[in-house]
């Protein structure tokens, strides 16, 4: 397991607070710990690694190990808020600048359908964008014309309003017509079912820790993997496409 070997800045976009930090390997990544809940953690990760399944263009990322963090003062903006143990670090990508509105036709159709069907398969409603402004959490590589996709500790999100999504996704005309195509509902349905042969082998690399609201693992997190799961099994069947 790589180790976070140097603490530089907070990222201040956001309100989860995660670090630039250099890792073991000698690369940098943007590292969240307790910041998160334990549900935003187990969320980040999961996400991370279906969403690299789908074809998704997410950065590198790792579980690696934050050291004891006790010689920093508490409060504000003190690393001590990243805790301590196994915690999500994605790999820093350069020249990547935020997705502007104009910018979303230089997005590949086929990317723009899978970003959109993606984050209404797991639910993910922390991604907006109108002629008005909004936040994407999805970043953008003008050198390379190239998408960047991460940030998904709001996942699973019980609340999800599909209707919301349709008018504030950057991709929500894609979504549209995913809804209103059969064929490629049922392209998507395939897909679905065979990333989730994987699920069993990604929860089996979660962090005890990250099922745990305190540091002495007392106090389980409830985090209820088989919901989980059955919420992402609904789209593997046509009749529930469109709620």
């Amino acid at each position: 397991m790589l180790e976070v070997l140097e603490i530089t800045d907070p990222v201040q976009a956001g309100t989860t607070t995660p670090y630039l930090c250099r890792l073991s390997d000698e690369s940098f990544y943007y590292v969240k710990g307790r910041s998160l809940t334990c549900n935003g953690l187990v969320s980040e990760y999961v996400c991370a690694h279906l969403g690299r399944e789908f074809g998704l263009p997410i950065p590198q990322f790792e579980i690696v190990q934050l050291p004891d963090l006790s010689m920093y003062p508490k409060g504000g903006e003190s690393p001590r808020t990243l805790g301590f143990g196994p915690v999500f670090a994605s790999k820093r990508l350069a020249g990547l600048g935020d997705l502007e509105y104009c910018l979303i036709p230089e997005v590949p159709m086929e990317l723009r359908r899978d970003v959109a069907v993606f984050d209404y398969w797991v639910r993910n409603d922390d991604r907006t964008l109108t002629p008005l402004g909004g936040n994407p959490n999805l970043f953008w590589d003008i050198e390379n014309s190239q998408l960047t996709v991460f940030d998904h500790n709001l996942a699973f999100c019980e609340d999800y309003n599909l209707e919301m999504a349709l008018q504030c996704h950057p991709f929500r005309e894609d979504l549209r017509a995913v809804l209103a195509d059969q064929s490629c509902k049922r392209l998507y349905i395939q897909k679905f079912a065979t990333i989730l042969q994987g699920w069993d082998a990604i929860v089996h690399c979660i962090p005890d820790e990250w099922l745990f609201k305190d540091d002495s693992m007392t106090i389980e997190a409830d985090i209820d993997f088989d919901h989980l799961k059955s919420r992402l099994n609904r789209l593997c069947r046509m009749e529930n496409w469109g709620s």
